[in-house]
């Protein structure tokens, strides 16, 4: 693959409000093309963040409706905006006005119980139409919130446990 076939993407970046963000930020110029992933669900917030992501240099923004985690869940973003497809769509709009660099959304099949192809096919709907979305990338299966992974580890198996969000 020829490197102008490659798009490097960036770790999920959650806040931008530290004082050492550009620092935290810095890429090489060879690293071009090069995507910045971050998370939230306020359209303000998202919309600086993105803005500050062009002025370093970034040739495009996502955000990220896949992640499961923890620690993404307490915040109430991630996978969780899954099930909020509006919410997405005001985001991501906001977004797209405040920056000339394309904004996408990476996701996922589905989440808990809502993994049905209309599920899916309304996120795509709502965000496409009424956020502006154009771009998508999905990962090729469902996020699971109700799950928790128990840190001891008993013999080579993980030990599930539910817990409701």
């Amino acid at each position: 693959m020829e490197p102008s076939n490659i798009i490097n993407f960036t770790h999920l970046v959650k806040s931008l409000h530290r004082n050492d963000y550009r620092k935290l930020l810095r890429f090489n110029p060879i690293e071009h093309p090069i995507v910045i992933q971050i998370g939230g669900n306020s359209p303000q917030n998202l919309a600086k963040a993105a803005e500050l992501c062009q002025e370093l240099g970034y040739d495009e923004v996502n955000i990220n409706i896949g992640c499961p985690s923890e620690r993404v869940q307490s915040g109430a973003f991630g996978a969780c905006l899954m099930k909020e497809p509006e919410v997405v769509a005001e985001c991501v709009e906001a977004m797209r006005k405040a920056v000339t660099i394309p904004v996408t959304i990476k996701t996922r099949l589905g989440v808990d119980e809502f993994d049905s192809y209309e599920f899916a096919h309304n996120f795509i709907k709502t965000t496409s139409e009424k956020g502006g979305v154009t771009h998508y990338i999905m990962h090729a299966r469902k996020a699971y919130l109700k799950v928790t992974i128990i840190k001891r580890i008993f013999g080579n198996s993980y030990h599930l446990g539910i817990e409701s969000c």
